[in-house]
């Protein structure tokens, strides 16, 4: 593959994994400012949507990004989180923000 096209694939992978991290962290901000406003609308709908999608992906996945392949595709040796931390915080990290997210939309159900 032409050196061009991996850095652009790389480029385009790594832009579509941040387009998508930031979907689901704004919906998480937005649950919980539908728990500290106790106003639920359609938006806040949409982000529990989202949020419960994200870990259903995860979890048919067994916990690796479905998008592993487009990095390996475009000979990308980082995954997405590698690219902020290293391998050893990945889980733990990935784990807490599923956690702050579920405390969310508990938080939101009662």
């Amino acid at each position: 593959m032409d050196d061009l096209i991996k850095r652009k694939g790389q480029f385009l992978t790594r832009f579509l994994h941040s387009l998508l991290a930031s979907i689901i962290l704004v919906s998480i901000i937005v649950i919980y400012f539908s728990v500290f406003t106790n106003e639920i609308n359609g938006l806040t709908h949409l982000s529990v949507a989202v949020v419960v999608f994200e870990a259903a992906i995860l979890f048919i996945f067994k916990g690796d990004c479905p998008f592993v392949f487009l990095h390996q595709l475009f000979g990308d040796e980082r995954s997405f989180f590698n690219l902020f931390m290293p391998e050893k915080f990945v889980t733990p990290v990935i784990l807490g923000i599923g956690l702050v997210a579920l405390v969310g939309i508990v938080l939101l159900v009662f």
